[in-house]
């Protein structure tokens, strides 16, 4: 990883979630009511080969929910954390397609899923209206795997 790389990634992946938080959150403390709901990544929380830098980066938006959580919590403010595991997007369906057997590629995926399937977009999207919703409101630094039974390996 070169250091653009790595100062790309990092920015995108937890410099903007600080910037959102510096901005954003001193409205909602006034309203004395909120939620930011970050979405980290299965690589946040287990290493993989060759994803230092998005590892690095998904692993301190962990750390940064939880230590928001503590600092806003008395202020009435939620701070909680979605961590997909693997998940059919556009992302991952570019990375098959850089494979040399596609098909084996989606079947390894598959493969180390206890469920047996990827997951769905609108599955992590479920995990996020729960973290907005009034659903929540004991939720406060939970880091929720979106991961299809990955992590409980």
């Amino acid at each position: 990883t070169s250091t653009d790389e790595w100062a790309a990634v990092i920015d995108t992946n937890l410099r903007g979630p600080w910037l959102f938080c510096k901005y954003i959150v001193p409205k909602m403390v006034e309203r004395g009511t909120g939620s930011v709901i970050n979405v980290s990544s299965l690589n946040g929380l287990v290493g993989f080969p060759l994803s230092t830098a998005y590892g690095s980066a998904k692993g301190g938006l962990v750390v940064f929910t939880r230590d928001m959580a503590i600092e806003l919590g008395p202020t009435g403010v939620r701070v909680n954390c979605v961590c997909p595991g693997v998940i059919a997007t556009s992302m991952m369906e570019r990375w098959t397609q850089s494979m040399p057997d596609q098909a084996e590629a989606q079947e390894m995926l598959r493969g180390t899923m206890p469920i047996g399937r990827l997951g769905q977009a609108s599955e992590v999207a479920s995990a996020i209206l729960f973290f907005a919703s009034d659903d929540s409101t004991l939720c406060q630094g939970s880091v929720l795997s979106v991961d299809g039974g990955f992590t409980a390996q």
